[in-house]
């Protein structure tokens, strides 16, 4: 299912998950690690240079979604505060 995110300047759309468990997620190196607005956002490090998935997840209800690079990612980087994949997931276990 898709959704516009809230809060934004810009339309930046946001899927489902196909039910990936957050802890499989989090136990992945992360290549980008923001927070904004009540979500971390992170992107996990793969050999597929075309993999343009980026995770966001709501702080509060640790509800997985997902988005492209295009258009979630690089909001996440120059709206986001930039913090560790480590914060991550302490904040999410």
């Amino acid at each position: 299912m898709e959704r516009i995110l809230e809060n934004t300047n810009d339309e930046v759309q946001v899927y489902d998950t196909d039910n990936v468990p957050l802890n499989e997620l989090l136990g992945r190196e992360m290549t980008l690690s923001r927070k904004w607005n009540g979500y971390y956002i992170f992107k996990l490090k793969s050999d597929d240079k075309y993999d343009s998935q980026v995770f966001i997840v709501n702080k509060t209800t640790k509800k997985v979604e997902w988005g492209y690079y295009t258009s979630l990612g690089m909001f996440a980087e120059y709206n986001g505060l930039e913090v560790t994949p480590e914060d991550i997931r302490i904040a999410l276990i």
